[in-house]
C-alpha cells in the first residue's frame, strides 16, 4: 500500500475515533506529545465543535488554536499546570462573545 493511501486511511481512522469521543463525551487526559495536526484537521475539529446549538442559534463563539510549545507552556501556567494543555497536539481556547442587541431583534427565546 502506498504512503498516500496509508495517510488517508489513518486520517479517517483518527477522525472516526475523535468523532466517537465527541459523540460519547469521553474525557481524554493522555496525549502523544509529539503528535501534530494539520491545518485541515484543526479546521475539521472546529467545524465539529460548532455543530452544537446555541441560544438563538447565534453561534457566538470563537476558537483559538494554541499549537506552539512556547504558547502552550504559557497557557499551561494559567490552567493550573494541567499537563494535557502542553501535551495535546493543539489546545483550544473557546471564546464566548456577547451578542449584539441588534442580532437578537426578531428572535424569540
Amino acid at each position: 500500500m502506498n504512503q498516500a493511501l496509508q495517510d488517508i486511511i489513518e486520517h479517517r481512522r483518527t477522525t472516526n475515533l475523535f468523532e466517537d469521543i465527541i459523540e460519547h463525551r469521553h474525557t481524554t487526559n493522555v496525549f502523544e506529545p509529539n503528535h501534530t495536526l494539520s491545518d485541515e484537521q484543526i479546521e475539521h475539529l472546529v467545524h465539529l465543535a460548532t455543530r452544537a446549538p446555541t441560544s438563538f442559534n447565534l453561534q457566538n463563539w470563537r476558537f483559538l488554536a494554541v499549537r506552539t510549545p512556547e504558547r502552550k507552556a504559557k497557557l499551561r501556567k494559567l490552567a493550573y499546570d494541567q499537563a494535557k494543555v502542553s501535551e495535546a497536539a493543539v489546545t483550544f481556547i473557546v471564546i464566548g462573545q456577547l451578542a449584539d442587541y441588534s442580532a437578537l431583534e426578531g428572535h424569540q427565546g
